[in-house]
């Protein structure tokens, strides 16, 4: 009775002027909401064990991927690794150093592209031991450039300096998808000694790559006087190059070599008409080409 006279006193009704005001004794707390920090979550030590009986199952789907002869061997080996989850990634990290240089190879990497997740990646990462084979180093490394990791950029900055050209390619393709034009080195490298036989790869490595941020160590690679590096440098240019610019490819168009024409050519449609390269034209094809984009430019 007397707490329901008293109430109002130390309660009063809200005004538009005036903000409520309770005595803290007789305040309810305040209810949690959304907006709210969550903590980080703490960083994975190590992944989840198998048990006896579940790692028997993935050792023989592993032999299933590395030496089933039909499809439907290799399928059943990656559905039970599935099924499985992440507790078969140390197995199967294990196991790269057989397949490396088979088939079965690309079935394990899209096993690992599904159990594990890219938080998971730094983990991953140093649980490597000198057992281990670059191939598998590799992997992660792409797996690292592909992702929205906030570490991504240093992790991949010091990886590029990597012995090994494929790794050090694969952590500068990741650099230059953010626009680091440092990686650009790394990228020549391989495009000069692989586009021959991997220019598809290539190609689809750098395909929607934002060209701004990179174009100031591109265009002065055209320069270049030796063939091989002049032909390096327009196919560079058709990966980072713009339009804006696209009139340095002028000169090429006039080469009386027709790889450097070609590669003028593609870098042209590619740039400006947003059209897929060539592959094998004829010699009449690409006279008649060079020509009209020398025109356009």
């Amino acid at each position: 009775m007397i707490l329901s006279l008293l109430l109002p006193l130390l309660c009063p009704p809200a005004t538009p002027a005036r903000l409520p005001f309770c005595h803290p004794a007789l305040q309810e707390p305040a209810p949690e909401t959304d907006s709210q920090e969550e903590k980080p979550k703490p960083k994975k030590e190590k992944f989840a064990r198998l048990t006896s009986p579940n790692k028997k199952v993935a050792q023989k789907a592993l032999r299933l991927i590395e030496k089933g002869e039909k499809e439907e061997e290799v399928a059943e080996g990656v559905a039970q690794l599935l099924e499985l989850g992440e507790a078969v990634i140390p197995l199967s990290f294990d196991a790269v150093k057989r397949m490396d240089g088979t088939k079965g190879l690309d079935s394990l990497w899209t096993v690992l592209d599904t159990i594990l997740v890219e938080d998971d990646l730094e983990l991953a990462w140093n649980s490597l031991q000198t057992k281990h084979v670059d191939a598998l180093r590799i992997y992660l490394v792409r797996r690292w450039a592909e992702s929205s990791l906030k570490e991504s950029k240093k992790f991949l900055t010091e990886s590029m300096t990597h012995e090994n050209p494929e790794l050090a390619y694969q952590a500068a393709r990741g650099l230059a998808l953010r626009g680091v034009a440092s990686a650009v080195p790394a990228i020549e490298a391989q495009v000069a000694e692989k586009w021959l036989k991997e220019s598809v790869r290539i190609r689809a490595d750098f395909a929607g790559v934002k060209r701004g941020p990179l174009v100031s160590e591109i265009t002065p690679l055209l320069q270049r006087k030796h063939f091989k590096e002049k032909l390096t440098a327009i196919r560079m240019f058709e990966l980072f190059g713009v339009e804006e610019q696209a009139k340095l490819l002028a000169p090429f168009l006039s080469e009386s070599d027709t790889t450097l024409r070609l590669a003028a050519i593609n870098a042209c449609r590619v740039i400006i008409s947003k059209e897929e390269p060539l592959d094998r034209p004829s010699m009449t094809e690409i006279i008649e080409r060079a020509e009209a984009w020398k025109a356009k430019l």
